[in-house]
């Protein structure tokens, strides 16, 4: 969470209830808190949204990053 701030707590939340499967969009609530906007001088500017990096493991190379060193 690069945020920092309170604000991006339920859009966490909502991201990692999707997922895990849960479907957020049936319900209106969770599908309002799965972005929280960001105000700036009164007006919104921005907002906070969830992404995620897949860490899952794959095929070797795929996504990873080797460095090596030639003596």
């Amino acid at each position: 969470m690069a945020d920092g701030s309170h604000r991006s707590r339920p859009v966490m939340r909502v991201a990692a209830l999707r997922r895990l499967g849960g479907d957020v969009d049936a319900d209106d609530t969770l599908r309002d808190l799965a972005s929280a906007p960001v105000p700036g001088q009164g007006e919104r500017v921005g907002s906070v949204r969830a992404t995620f990096r897949d860490r899952r493991p794959g095929p070797p190379g795929a996504g990873a990053h080797r460095s090596s060193s030639i003596p």
